[in-house]
């Protein structure tokens, strides 16, 4: 029997795994076009995730959430994306600049909601509870 090896996942790749990365090649595709069959709710999420101070930053907090809704809603016909971007001190986008220009983002975490290929509702922009990203996705969803 062949010897198995494990190896040790960072908090990084554990939070890629189960939400889907989008960028400016993929996001007409995986948002646009998906959000016609479904919510799509995009986390724009800093690439960085910790601060000066070497604490985990609000878009790494922010991940953690999304990954927990990611898991309730992943039956429930939503998509849960991530599209990371690097603002630099003018709040440009250097790794998806058309996709944060175009929705106007200039600040991590920024959660953006799609049905219907456009906006279903107002942009949450910070750190959200996972009490009221629920609370919003549960409104967004058509009544079962």
């Amino acid at each position: 029997m062949e010897p198995m090896f494990i190896r040790q996942v960072n908090r990084t790749e554990a939070l890629s795994m189960s939400v889907m990365t989008v960028t400016d090649l993929t996001f007409q595709k995986d948002v646009i076009e998906a959000s016609n069959q479904k919510l799509v709710v995009v986390e724009f999420s800093t690439k960085g995730k910790v601060n000066k101070r070497g604490e985990e930053n609000a878009s790494a907090r922010m991940d953690t959430v999304f990954n927990a809704l990611e898991e309730k809603y992943a039956l429930l016909n939503v998509s849960l994306v991530r599209v990371e971007i690097e603002l630099d001190s003018d709040l440009k986008d250097s790794l998806n600049p058309v996709t944060s220009t175009e929705y106007q983002i200039n600040h991590g975490p920024t959660m953006v909601f799609f049905k219907g290929g456009a906006r279903a509702r107002k942009d949450l922009v910070g750190l959200q509870t996972k009490e009221r990203m629920t609370q919003t996705l549960d409104e967004l969803l058509p009544a079962s």
